[in-house]
């Protein structure tokens, strides 16, 4: 009986202290957005390693690449998450940046637009098509306006709307 508290009380330990260490999506999406891209990656990475069928773990790899502009990674990625099934918001919106990297963009818009209709309630597959779009290609700007104003009253409630917003007018010299 002593034995099993101590190796109960062993792995409850264990498990504590891998608690404290263990890093989630969300910290590697805010080093992202503090630009601290191997850190990011390094997180990421590691998240892949324990649910490798995770679209949208290996989706979030290849935008920390392209964000850095390191292309051929970032299209490694998105071409391995855009090949996942089940479809998945992630594996679709992968599938179009992989379109879109190989200059594919009615292959890109129909992904986006598939990735979209999964939950046309939820702005974040929206935004995230759109934000990628513009970064991707300037060509697709009319694809993206209009994607907004077909989505705008659930759009308008986010930053990233207005974020996308203004690298639309950046990117039109405005």
């Amino acid at each position: 009986m002593k034995n099993y508290r101590m190796i109960t009380m062993g792995c409850a330990m264990i498990l504590a202290v891998s608690a404290i260490n263990a890093q989630t999506l969300a910290d590697a999406k805010r080093l992202l957005s503090e630009e601290q891209y191997t850190k990011a990656v390094a997180i990421t990475k590691a998240l892949c390693k324990t649910d490798p069928a995770n679209a949208e773990y290996v989706y979030f790899l290849g935008k920390i690449y392209f964000e850095n502009n390191i292309n051929d990674s970032a299209a490694h990625f998105f071409g391995q998450a855009g090949k996942m099934t089940p479809e998945t918001q992630f594996s679709l919106l992968a599938a179009g940046r992989s379109s879109l990297m190989s200059k594919n963009k009615e292959g890109a818009k129909e992904a986006f637009e598939k990735a979209i209709g999964l939950n046309k309630k939820n702005p974040d597959a929206v935004i995230e098509a759109c934000d990628a779009a513009v970064k991707h290609d300037t060509a697709m700007i009319s694809w993206v306006k209009a994607t907004f104003v077909k989505y705008e009253k659930i759009c308008k409630k986010s930053a990233g709307y207005y974020l996308v917003q203004g690298d639309i007018s950046q990117s039109q010299g405005n």
